[in-house]
């Protein structure tokens, strides 16, 4: 089962910094487990919880909010995708 995330700005910028300064330290760059176990440690220190589980793969879980009008921005190795729900005209 996934966790589903909504955070803040202030977070997302939080967890690069860490990883950039883990990375730094170890001189190496983080693998993607040691990536996902920064951020559930630093979610935990800012008291911050997943909103929900999903059985969803990733693009299944977009393709579904997106159907329900939510905008998502997908960050991933590639870089970042905005993804907006397409606009019916009519």
């Amino acid at each position: 089962m996934k966790s589903i995330w909504q955070i803040n700005i202030e977070a997302l910028e939080s967890f690069y910094a860490l990883v950039n300064e883990l990375e730094k330290y170890y001189d190496r760059p983080l693998t993607a487990e040691e990536k996902e176990i920064t951020f559930l440690e630093l979610m935990k220190t800012k008291g911050l919880k997943p909103i929900g589980h999903t059985e969803l793969n990733k693009n299944e879980l977009i393709k579904e909010q997106v159907s329900h009008g939510k905008s998502i921005l997908n960050i991933d190795d590639k870089g970042y995708t905005f993804i907006k729900p397409k606009e019916n005209k009519e």
